[in-house]
């Protein structure tokens, strides 16, 4: 993703796409870094710097709305989702929309100033069935770091693919595992995780919950030397695994703009359904039918 990220740099600098009428009239400049934007699913208060989801946002009136689209296909109203990795929520406000009032949304982002975005997307759209959570989740309860960042500068930065370590170095977080923080919910039916290359060790955390409930899963699996791992842990678990890989841009976009400033830059994830249970959607995907990574067909 990061090659083609400076490529779209190079290609279309910062200044991005001539705003549509629509664009015009949704986009509010606040200062020189944010923006407020009334997007397909609500208001956002978007950084234009963040190449993918801020800018998206500002260009688009939306970010992943071909995977927001899936995603709102597997939900119904009342059910309980938990997202990890919800970053500035431009999933979670739609996904909140989707399961109303008598369901919920645990949004969980490690990231302290991507938290607080995260936060007043939550505010600004007046979303009292989502419950943000700033820590991060793992395999056990700890303490990891992420590098010390100041994302109200005006520079280019991607908040989507900052990963924790163990180094020690930058700012501290403090990591929970699911079954600890959720131990005592009453059901789930979705968990969406996208985290940087933690994917296995958030799944190793909730294996209770996931055991009782078993929900839905929808992963991000982009890391080549993780993904056998990955993959394994799931099939071991029960389920059965297709790709599911959307482009970022979405031609029918709300804003209407034509230009695609992503090109062929895809998220690369994975549907995981309980064996036990039948998911006609997965009629039009491609499953995985063992650990090694592949290049999706088509």
């Amino acid at each position: 993703m990061l090659g083609r990220f400076f490529v779209n740099l190079i290609k279309h600098g910062i200044a991005g796409l001539q705003p549509s009428d629509m664009k015009a009239t949704n986009v509010i400049p606040l200062d020189d870094v944010n923006c407020l934007v009334k997007g397909r699913h609500g208001w956002f208060l978007a950084n234009q710097y963040d190449h993918y989801l801020g800018r998206a946002l500002i260009d688009y009136g939306e970010y992943g709305e071909i995977e927001h689209e899936f995603l709102n296909s597997l939900v119904r109203n009342g059910d309980h989702i938990i997202e990890v990795g919800a970053n500035i929520g431009t999933h979670t406000v739609g996904l909140a929309h989707a399961v109303g009032t008598e369901g919920s949304v645990i949004a969980i982002e490690a990231q302290p100033a991507i938290f607080r975005i995260l936060c007043a997307n939550l505010a600004l759209n007046g979303l009292s069935n989502v419950i943000p959570c700033g820590l991060g989740c793992g395999a056990q309860k700890g303490t990891m770091s992420f590098p010390a960042v100041d994302y109200h500068v005006r520079s280019i930065h991607n908040s989507g693919g900052v990963s924790l370590d163990h180094s020690g170095n930058g700012m501290p977080v403090a990591i929970v595992t699911l079954d600890e923080l959720l131990g005592d919910c009453s059901s789930i039916q979705l968990i969406k995780i996208d985290v940087e290359g933690m994917e296995r060790e958030v799944l190793e955390g909730a294996s209770h919950l996931i055991e009782k409930y078993r929900p839905l899963l929808y992963v991000e699996n982009d890391r080549i030397d993780k993904s056998q791992a990955l993959v394994e842990w799931l099939m071991a678990a029960g389920y059965r695994l297709w790709w599911h890989c959307p482009h970022l841009f979405n031609p029918r976009n709300f804003f209407g703009v034509s230009e695609n400033v992503y090109e062929n830059t895809a998220s690369f994830n994975m549907l995981c359904v309980p064996k036990e249970t039948s998911l006609p959607v997965t009629d039009q995907l491609q499953e995985l039918t063992d650990s090694g990574f592949h290049v999706l067909r088509g």
